[in-house]
């Protein structure tokens, strides 16, 4: 450009996943970054019935590696590859986060291209456990729903509820969903010992 006018401002959604980036990150959590697009083999991983809404993916005419030939339907897959790949290295204490694209096909035309927030945590949130018991502060289910709720405050959604839930990557007993209203937000839950 010849002359440039003003300076460039952020759009709404990314003031928000600033927002969004900016308090997971002060609550403990790592960025994570993983691929759109995933392989059928990550949807049989994640334990999901034959006609979950995620197996409706996407096929890619030429995938660039054998096993990414679909387009992600959801980020959990990517998140708990980079938990396996810690573990298998021995690192236990894990907190990771993805804000993301997941790609819903449609009947006609482009796929409906939906932002997506996944988080992750296993082993202790704390760094340094020299002094204390083992079990100190372990990331839990309990601690990422006060996670949850400090986003949430920071919002201004006041209500955000958790209510007993379902989902197939998750434990039966163990899994609740994120309502306002009566709207569902998604899951949060223990991941299945299957998975």
């Amino acid at each position: 450009p010849r002359q440039i006018t003003g300076a460039g401002v952020r759009t709404r959604l990314q003031k928000l996943q600033q927002r969004v980036s900016e308090v997971l990150r002060g609550a403990g959590l790592c960025e994570h970054v993983s691929f759109s697009m995933m392989g059928a083999c990550d949807l049989d991983l994640l334990g999901l019935a034959e006609n979950a809404p995620e197996r409706r993916a996407l096929r890619l005419r030429d995938p660039a590696t054998e096993n990414q030939e679909l387009m992600r339907t959801t980020l959990l897959a990517g998140l708990l590859a980079a938990a396996q790949r810690n573990a298998h290295r021995r690192v236990e204490d894990v907190a990771l986060f993805e804000t993301g694209r997941v790609f819903i096909p449609r009947d006609a035309g482009l796929p409906d291209e939906r932002q997506r927030l996944g988080a992750l945590v296993m082993g202790s949130a704390r760094t340094s456990l020299w002094n204390l018991p083992d079990n100190y502060e372990q990331m839990d289910f309990y601690w990422l729903r006060g996670v949850l709720e400090q986003l949430a405050a920071r919002l201004h959604i006041a209500d955000l509820r958790f209510v007993r839930g379902r989902h197939d990557s998750l434990h039966p007993g163990r899994t609740a969903e994120l309502l306002i209203g009566r709207t569902r937000l998604g899951v949060i839950g223990e991941v299945a010992p299957a998975v």
